[in-house]
């Protein structure tokens, strides 16, 4: 049975506490929690960039104002190239933009509000 363990911490690549979301059974974080927390830390950046495409393509009123600022990481309970996980993000008004990966490419948007 899959067990979903949430909380919040400090994201290394931006030194900001975020919300964490994890997937992982009832002993809680796994090896490959870790595995993939660490590829999204090192791939930040990039992954960044992704979302900010991703945002690009809504309409002028629906995209965020300034800057993006993480919010919550998902972190996949199998390997991070077979899963698909959200970034969140919020702009300067608080508003949310959840953007969905596949391994390390962005696939779109999830939700905004």
């Amino acid at each position: 049975m899959e067990k979903y363990w949430e909380g919040a911490a400090v994201f290394p690549a931006t030194g900001t506490e975020v919300e964490y979301f994890v997937d992982a059974g009832p002993d809680g974080v796994t090896d490959a929690n870790r595995r993939s927390l660490a590829t999204i830390v090192s791939n930040y950046d990039a992954l960044l960039d992704q979302a900010r495409a991703v945002v690009e393509t809504l309409e002028p009123d629906d995209r965020p104002r300034g800057l993006l600022r993480l919010s919550s990481v998902d972190i996949p309970g199998a390997p991070l190239e077979a899963a698909s996980w959200e970034l969140g993000f919020c702009d300067a008004d608080e508003k949310l933009f959840s953007v969905l990966y596949s391994g390390l490419t962005a696939t779109g948007l999830v939700e905004k509000s």
